[in-house]
């Protein structure tokens, strides 16, 4: 194969593939002579062919030096056109922006990015230790990135990524949270005791956990798109970028359409909450709500109420609102559907599912797995065999 460079030159390559290792890897004489072998970080034979390509003409066209006057104000706005060209999400372009100001208020002598260096990284991982270390990872993760993908690759105004071998703090698998039914009814009744005569606090959380979507995907869920029985969460609202239909019990779409506004679903929440708030003598709480319907708004309020009701029940573990989620992923494979089948039903990767969603009880599995050992049975016992409609029931494997 044969790569032609912008002088003209043509670069022979190779690509093989070893037993051990998943991705292509591309053979070729470097600018100096020598043999190289570098990975292409694909597995399609084509992707891996452009991928070998790009590696062959960055390595015989190093980037051209950093500009030394790309000042932070303007390396910011440059990578803020570029995030908006390749057609992020204004929340991911705000969390990337958010956490670019907080490097440039650790260090405030810097000028530009180009100022940073690895020792600087270091510190910065030092500098932010009080956080926990989920938050110091996705700190770290997300400056990797703006420095990889935008301000060393897109707007070239560094030389290097100074955060690109920092080590990232060791994080215990999270266990996902799964709610009781007698957790979710309280929290239920709490609700509609606390906003007695208003349907829309208990009808979005009843919502949210059958259909097990995401909250800020159904604050923004929109009048028109209540079809047929189904919720439509449309591409452009959703973090896969796919629409996704979701049928409802008929008494809850039915309790939505009552309810829907002339543009959102959920359009009435900021003139009802002002109505009750003012009807409880509370009338600068009830100015301070806005008139106009924001989905964040809604999403932020619900996600208030979650935690004033854990303050006032202390019995009961902590959760979030999106931990519905995992709840509604748990009962599906529960009552036996296949993860496959519930990931495509959810909207999401079926590792990711595994990983983060999924609650199994490890202890009977762990017993299960022991007891085969000792006593060299090759049977499922009944009481782990899954409902009607999930997997066949099988045996382990007989050794030879």
């Amino acid at each position: 194969m044969i790569t032609v460079l912008d002088d003209g030159r043509r670069i022979s390559f190779l690509l093989k593939k070893r037993t051990r290792d998943h991705y292509y890897l591309v053979r070729f004489k470097g600018p100096d002579g020598k043999r190289r072998e570098m990975s292409t970080k694909e597995v399609n034979k084509r992707r891996a062919t452009d991928s070998a390509a790009s590696i062959i003409r960055r390595l015989f066209a190093p980037i051209a030096a950093p500009k030394a006057q790309t000042l932070w104000p303007e390396a910011v706005e440059m990578a803020r056109q570029q995030m908006v060209v390749d057609n992020l999400r204004p929340s991911t372009i705000d969390q990337y922006m958010t956490v670019l100001d907080t490097l440039r208020k650790i260090f405030p002598e810097t000028a530009g990015p180009a100022d940073i260096t690895d020792a600087m990284a270091s510190d910065f991982k030092l500098q932010r230790a009080h956080v926990s270390k989920r938050t110091l990872k996705g700190n770290i993760d997300n400056l990797d990135i703006v420095y990889n993908k935008w301000f060393l690759n897109a707007c070239r105004i560094v030389d290097h990524n100074p955060f690109a071998r920092l080590p990232r703090p060791k994080l215990d698998k999270p266990k996902p949270r799964v709610l009781t039914p007698e957790e979710y009814q309280r929290f239920l009744d709490w609700l509609g005791a606390r906003w007695s005569g208003w349907d829309l606090p208990v009808l979005f959380i009843e919502v949210k956990a059958a259909a097990g979507c995401r909250i800020t995907e159904l604050a923004a869920l929109k009048s028109a798109d209540l079809i047929d029985g189904r919720m439509w969460l449309r591409a452009d609202r959703t973090k896969n970028r796919r629409d996704r239909a979701v049928k409802l019990p008929a008494e809850l779409f039915n309790r939505l359409l009552i309810i829907r506004g002339s543009e959102f679903a959920f359009e009435t929440f900021p003139i009802r909450l002002r109505e009750f708030l003012a009807e409880r003598r509370r009338a600068r709480c009830s100015r301070l709500v806005s008139e106009k319907y924001e989905p964040s708004l809604l999403k932020k309020w619900m996600e208030r109420e979650a935690k004033r009701f854990l303050a006032e029940n202390p019995d009961i573990p902590r959760f979030k609102l999106h931990n519905l989620r995992s709840t509604a992923m748990t009962k599906a494979r529960m009552a036996g559907v296949p993860c496959d089948e519930a990931a495509i039903a959810f909207a999401c990767n079926p590792e990711t599912m595994r990983k983060h969603y999924l609650v199994v009880d490890e202890l009977a599995i762990t017993d299960r797995v022991m007891d085969v050992l000792h006593t060299g049975s090759d049977y499922f016992d009944e009481r782990y065999r899954p409902q009607k409609g999930g997997e066949t029931r099988g045996r382990w494997p007989k050794t030879s």
